[in-house]
């Protein structure tokens, strides 16, 4: 059978052996006469990943690893029919299945149960006695389904076929070295020591850190595992032997439309060619380039907005940056830095009015000044009651302009501010939005010194007098352009 055409065959004229021989011909087999939005598709990629999975769960004590972009499939073949499938052909196999949901290991379960409760045409029936959700058999009293969640417990149930999908919920999930040692320590004293002599193990998630489960299990696991990584878009050596840049499943995600999720270069790398590098061995912002982000041609714009963001801090003092942000050309600036050992609010701010302002704005003014920083700000001091930013507010008045907070009421997620630092400083196009005068020293020195601690957060704990401007930044470049991910699809969006 020539797999690339599959997806044009009439499968009421495919003897059922044929059919029910993998799991992906099967699903489509028993789909047949369903209306046509539930007949299942043969994707090239996923019989691709068929072929490899039926020889595993043939030949036993398989070890896999299957690495796909979000929303392409993984999950309904893996979890779903490779279940009913399995449960067909061997109803005596016990299989676990594992997933960071209750309720998505649970859509999963119930799906493989009502085929099995719905469908006359498959041999293999339930267990009258014994059909909830969670855990399941079949007619013999020996096989069924085994379902829970990642750190649940697996008790009572050895498995012949283990499945784990999307250890982790999220990017930030994954990047909590808390949650990554919770699931390896899960892996191994819960979900591996379930297995038996000939147990296949099958690990389907979208990747999102160097270190998680499917990096644990490739660099630091004793067994031997198989990996199967398909990137959204074909690189070179491309496992399924597609044309560079082709995308993986056409029917689903056009070129183009992955092409618009491509805004962050690691998201991109991670989430959607499966080949995550972190935010960095080096530097955080990574992006950061001296010859592209510094220049000494940046000027101030006075028909745009003045923006101001600072960084609360008394050791080793605040700290204030001066900039703007060209909407039409999408181009943030940052002309000036303000500063003084131990300094406060009011000592900064004072700087800024009776110094900077009138340096600046002889001839002209500006029409608004807006302020940004850390939600933070809008704590009130023990001793005065006072807010920094209301102790803004009220040194700014005189000026006679507009002034505009724009801070948030709940801090943005670090990572994601970071990556949104990352992309303004050159985008995955090569593209600049930052730049910034020489003259901003502790902002550069910053971009160019912070490291990442193992959160992949700015590390605070290697040099105190780092992070606070590029941190004044980092908050007004993210409520700028914002750079997130939307769940559950993972599709990025600026």
């Amino acid at each position: 059978m020539n797999e690339p055409a599959i997806q044009e065959i009439d499968w009421h004229k495919v003897p059922r052996e044929v059919a029910c021989s993998r799991p992906d011909w099967f699903a489509a087999w028993v789909t047949r006469d369903d209306p046509p939005a539930l007949q299942y598709q043969v994707f090239e990629h996923i019989a691709y990943i068929a072929n490899i999975v039926t020889r595993a769960i043939r030949k036993g004590k398989g070890r896999l690893i299957i690495n796909l972009p979000p929303q392409h499939g993984k999950s309904l073949f893996l979890c779903r029919w490779l279940v009913v499938w399995i449960l067909e052909h061997w109803p005596d196999l016990r299989i676990v299945s594992a997933s960071y949901s209750k309720d998505l290991i649970y859509g999963h379960s119930s799906f493989a149960r009502d085929q099995f409760d719905q469908r006359q045409e498959l041999n293999t029936s339930l267990k009258h006695d014994n059909k909830a959700v969670g855990r399941w058999n079949t007619h013999t009293g020996l096989g069924g389904l085994y379902s829970t969640t990642i750190g649940g417990a697996i008790s009572g149930f050895s498995m012949d076929v283990g499945l784990v999908d999307d250890p982790y919920k999220d990017w930030a999930d994954a990047w909590s070295p808390a949650t990554r040692r919770k699931v390896k320590q899960w892996f191994d004293s819960a979900f591996y020591t379930r297995k038996q002599e000939n147990t296949t193990m099958i690990i389907l998630h979208t990747r999102w850190h160097p270190d998680d489960l499917s990096g644990y299990l490739l660099k630091d696991h004793p067994d031997d595992w198989q990996l199967i990584r398909l990137p959204a878009i074909a690189e070179q050596g491309d496992p399924m032997r597609r044309y560079i840049g082709s995308p993986l499943c056409p029917q689903l995600h056009t070129l183009e439309s992955l092409m618009g999720n491509k805004q962050s270069q690691g998201i991109w790398d991670a989430v959607y060619q499966q080949d995550p590098k972190g935010l960095g061995d080096d530097a955080l912002y990574k992006h950061f380039s001296e010859t592209r982000n510094v220049s000494d041609t940046v000027l101030l714009n006075y028909d745009l907005p003045l923006h101001i963001s600072i960084d609360f801090n008394k050791r080793p003092g605040s700290h204030m940056l001066i900039g703007q942000y060209d909407k039409d050309a999408d181009m943030i600036t940052t002309v000036d830095e303000i500063y003084g050992d131990r300094w406060d609010t009011i000592q900064i701010m004072r700087d800024f009015t009776d110094r900077w302002w009138p340096q600046n704005c002889k001839h002209k003014s500006f029409s608004e000044i807006n302020v940004f920083g850390d939600s933070a700000g809008r704590s009130e001091s023990i001793y005065t009651s006072d807010s920094g930013y209301r102790i803004m507010q009220r040194v700014l008045q005189p000026l006679g302009v507009p002034v505009y907070k724009r801070v948030p009421k709940k801090a943005p997620d670090i990572i994601d501010s970071v990556l949104a630092t990352n992309d303004a400083l050159s985008d995955i196009n090569g593209q600049v939005h930052w730049l910034i005068h020489p003259r901003c020293k502790k902002l550069i020195r910053d971009l160019r010194e912070v490291m990442p601690d193992e959160y992949g957060k700015p590390d605070k704990d290697a040099d105190f007098t780092l992070t606070h401007a590029s941190d004044a930044e980092r908050y007004r470049v993210h409520r700028i352009r914002p750079l997130r991910i939307n769940e559950p699809s993972g599709r990025v969006n600026v």
